[in-house]
């Protein structure tokens, strides 16, 4: 008796495949290569590429058709992904004047901002910044001196009757600076005088 072997060599295929770097780019990358079969081998992709490698794709699905010179094929199906784009989020409260810089733009005012930013490894980040507004701590205050005595109010001092506004940091217990208004009142000095009068009688002898 005799036995025979029949001995198929199939087509077959591996693959290197290199997904997007950043999000938004397209610079994925397949590279394909035919074994078995009969060679030479033909590609041809569904993104109408017919190389073995192609490269600078967007996120999405390719398939290649791989042909041997006996027409026997194979398909391949691939799917290039891409990251998640960074986000980050940060809040800040600040004092009325003081501001807040992110990238290059600086905001001063309550709102919400979104940025795009360069990160690391050259993918863009974006940024949203929340943004609260402190009052400041408002004073009204009303004193009233006598000539020649004075009130100070942080650094100045005021002898004359008026109204005055003083900015002074942290005051009150605030963290934002404070305004206070100062009303001064002066009373005058005033003197009384009393007249004497005396009377001088003569007599004469």
């Amino acid at each position: 008796s005799s036995a025979f072997l029949n001995w198929f060599n199939f087509l077959n295929s591996s693959s290197t495949l290199n997904n997007i770097s950043c999000y938004g780019l397209c610079d994925g990358s397949i590279n394909v290569i035919a074994s078995g079969g009969t060679s030479t081998y033909s590609y041809s992709w569904s993104n109408g590429q017919t190389t073995s490698n192609i490269s600078n794709l967007c996120q999405g699905t390719y398939n290649v058709t791989i042909t041997d010179i006996n027409s026997c094929y194979i398909v391949d199906s691939f799917f290039i992904t891409q990251p998640t784009i960074p986000q980050l989020q940060q809040s800040f409260t600040i004092c009325p004047g003081d501001s807040i810089v992110v990238g290059n733009n600086v905001y001063d005012t309550t709102g919400i901002y979104t940025d795009t930013l360069g990160g690391t490894g050259g993918c863009d980040t974006i940024v949203y910044t929340s943004i609260q507004m402190n009052s400041p701590v408002i004073w009204q205050q009303t004193n009233t001196i006598c000539d020649g005595d004075s009130v100070q109010v942080g650094w100045n001092t005021y002898h004359t009757a008026g109204t005055y506004t003083d900015t002074i940091s942290g005051w009150g217990g605030g963290v934002c600076d404070s305004i206070i208004y100062t009303t001064i009142i002066v009373n005058q000095n005033t003197s009384s005088y009393d007249t004497l009068s005396v009377i001088g009688s003569i007599v004469w002898n």
